[in-house]
């Protein structure tokens, strides 16, 4: 689920990228465990592909899954990665991507392509590099020691012990 093809229609695509990360943030579990949300919120989590990019993958990791939710979890994210090509705008659709040029990418390449102009991006300006590397640090000791704080008050949250917090977040940041 990419809201990226939405610019096709609409020049006001930042609006539908906020609204699309705050229902990722929630709804995969990076906030905070789906199990410490409301059933009806779980339940809407389990129906949109936010829970199986990020949640479903930390809960099988961690060991936290029976073989038959491994199982429904596998095919819960088959099912929404066969159905995201049907979200392309036409002329985009099956298998490479029309260049400007008249050349055909595959997405393997477009990958590549992107993954090398953002590492060069990145690290242009070598200040930058180190200021979001320390940003990035700083969040994570933030974030630690925001769960250390709460566990100096209790053993537990939601049925969550520290251990399995810390590697909760440890995965998802």
């Amino acid at each position: 689920m990419d809201p990226g093809p939405a610019a096709f229609w609409t020049t006001r695509v930042s609006a539908i990228n906020q609204v699309y990360f705050v229902l990722l943030l929630f709804l995969s579990g990076q906030i905070a465990p789906l199990t410490l949300f409301p059933n009806w919120l779980q339940i809407v989590a389990n129906v949109l592909p936010f829970r199986w990019m990020l949640g479903f993958p930390v809960a099988l990791v961690l060991g936290q899954l029976t073989p038959v939710q491994a199982l429904e979890g596998l095919a819960s994210q088959a099912v929404w990665a066969i159905g995201q090509p049907g979200a392309d705008p036409p002329g985009l659709a099956g298998g490479g991507t029309r260049l400007f040029g008249g050349g055909c990418m595959n997405t393997l390449r477009l990958l590549v392509v992107f993954f090398r102009v953002s590492v060069l991006n990145e690290t242009a300006y070598r200040v930058n590099f180190f200021l979001q590397l320390f940003q990035s640090l700083l969040e994570l000791g933030t974030a630690l020691a925001g769960l250390a704080v709460i566990f100096s008050f209790t053993t537990a949250l939601g049925g969550w012990g520290r251990t399995k917090c810390w590697r909760w977040w440890g995965f998802i940041s």
